[in-house]
């Protein structure tokens, strides 16, 4: 679960517009109304600067928003975002060949002795995570290439946990053909999630920070036409 705190500040000249016993929570909706513009900011900038399947919003947790801390000069808020993963596979990628010298290893079926059918294609996995002006994420980096599978059974990005590819050798044979052999292990790689991307523009996006700088003007303007 990652937290967006939300401040607002000037809070103590919002508060002089109050009548004496008048409850904060007499303007709850305007104060609600003004955080989930910052929300909505969030959700624009993510969408302008990154390759996410989605919005930030999406993830919110509740639909409204409630005070966490109330000082003499200040709000606080917090935006909630719930932490989920989304699959690499997800985001804009493509897989192209490359040559390189590789083979794939088998045995045959009168001895365990390990062979080696040259081949010389390979595919490369890149992913774009980023928009041009995106602002730099922490990367996860692998020890071992990550590839591609799309198929009836399986459909990700994965990566071996191990510097061998095979723990069963696959086996030629009569026929000539390769057949069977185990995979080494591997997992499936995710890429930033929506409350990561929510983060990061909140912290660094100059847009966010507007959206932010204009919520007491418009806390001030609610509460005025309420007195007016």
């Amino acid at each position: 679960m990652q937290n967006v705190k939300v401040t607002i500040p000037d809070f103590k000249e919002i508060k002089s517009f109050f009548s004496k016993g008048m409850e904060l929570s007499t303007f709850e909706v305007e104060f609600t109304q003004a955080v989930l513009l910052a929300s909505a900011a969030i959700d624009k900038s993510v969408k302008a600067l990154y390759n996410a399947p989605g919005v930030p919003s999406e993830v919110m947790v509740g639909k409204a928003v409630k005070p966490e801390a109330l000082g003499k000069t200040f709000i606080r808020y917090g935006l909630q975002y719930r932490e989920k993963k989304i699959p690499l596979i997800k985001y804009p990628h493509r897989e192209t060949e490359v040559s390189v010298f590789n083979a794939i290893p088998f045995k045959t079926l009168t001895s365990d002795k390990k062979y080696f059918l040259p081949i010389n294609k390979a595919r490369s996995v890149s992913v774009n995570v980023r928009k041009k002006g995106g602002y730099s994420l922490k990367r996860q980096r692998t020890p071992y290439k990550k590839f591609l599978v799309d198929n009836g059974y399986m459909k990700g990005i994965y990566v071996r946990d191990t510097s061998e590819t095979w723990s069963e050798l696959p086996t030629r044979g009569e026929s000539g053909k390769i057949v069977g052999g185990r995979r080494a292990k591997y997992h499936e790689l995710y890429g930033p999630s929506l409350a990561d991307l929510a983060e990061t523009v909140f912290k660094y996006e100059p847009e966010v920070q507007k959206a932010l700088d204009n919520i007491p003007e418009i806390i001030l303007n609610s509460v005025a036409k309420y007195y007016g």
